[in-house]
């Protein structure tokens, strides 16, 4: 399926992230990984829309996914050793997006524990 949405070319790729696991109203248990032109757009500090070079009116897919099994319960754990309420993991990945109000197409597969990227 497709989803559109509008991003400025400096919008940081976690910030993307985010913003498409909204549109989706994914659950919390979910990540999401953006690729542009076969590569996958690492959410890390500095990691902008503009820093990969996506193009005005570009079309990013989006991959949503379980997030590794692990990660809840250790969250689930610390959380309830401190008194507090678990929140959800930080996403190692990105979403779909586009640079300067373009459209993202978003779609559904496996997604990769870990970060990398090609």
């Amino acid at each position: 399926r497709e989803t559109v949405l509008t991003f400025p070319a400096d919008a940081a790729i976690a910030d993307v992230a985010e913003k498409v696991l909204e549109s989706e109203d994914a659950p919390m248990h979910k990540m999401v990984r953006l690729i542009f032109a076969g590569k996958m757009l690492i959410p890390d500090p500095g990691n902008t829309l503009r820093a990969y070079a996506v193009p005005d009116g570009a079309v990013l897919h989006a991959v949503l996914s379980d997030a590794p099994a692990g990660l809840f319960e250790h969250l689930h754990a610390n959380a309830s050793n401190e008194g507090a309420t678990p929140h959800a993991p930080p996403h190692t990945a990105a979403s779909p997006a586009a640079a300067g109000g373009a459209p993202a197409a978003a779609g559904g597969g496996p997604w990769p524990s870990g970060g990398g990227g090609a």
